[in-house]
């Protein structure tokens, strides 16, 4: 149950905002409405990242067609998808050498040996490719 204490202090305090004088809620006004112009000026017309813009960026620049376009995307997005496995190894073994590097009375050689290990995974991913073909 409430206690009338509490009614009359949010009582009094709508009464203070509702008290306040026009120019106050006249500047409130405008700050929103600028806040809300501002919004539209800045994410007009954005729909999505148009991944092929013809007009700027790569593709105009390599003077490619909407199709090639398209499929560089692809080829990308499948790049990115089968190395997947390979950059979340390589985010463990960093999270284990950072962890390992913390402890005071580390092994120097076991540091190194981690360190190769993400060495190895990074160039051995570039020089197999995605599919683990040479």
């Amino acid at each position: 149950m409430e206690t009338t204490g509490t009614r009359e202090e949010e009582t009094t305090m709508l009464c203070r905002i509702l008290a306040m004088p026009v120019k106050h809620w006249l500047f409130i006004l405008v700050l929103i409405l600028l806040f809300l112009a501002l919004y539209m000026v800045v994410f007009a017309g954005e729909t999505g990242s148009p991944r092929c813009d013809l007009q700027s960026g790569l593709a105009a620049a390599l003077n490619l067609s909407q199709q090639q376009c398209e499929d560089m995307h692809r080829v990308a997005d499948s790049f990115y998808d089968d190395t997947a496995a390979i950059r979340n190894k390589i985010v463990e073994k960093r999270i284990e050498l950072k962890n390992l590097s913390k402890v005071p009375k580390a092994d120097q050689y076991i540091i190194d040996k981690k360190r190769t290990g993400i060495k190895c995974s990074r160039t051995g991913s570039l020089q197999k490719g995605p599919s683990g073909r040479t």
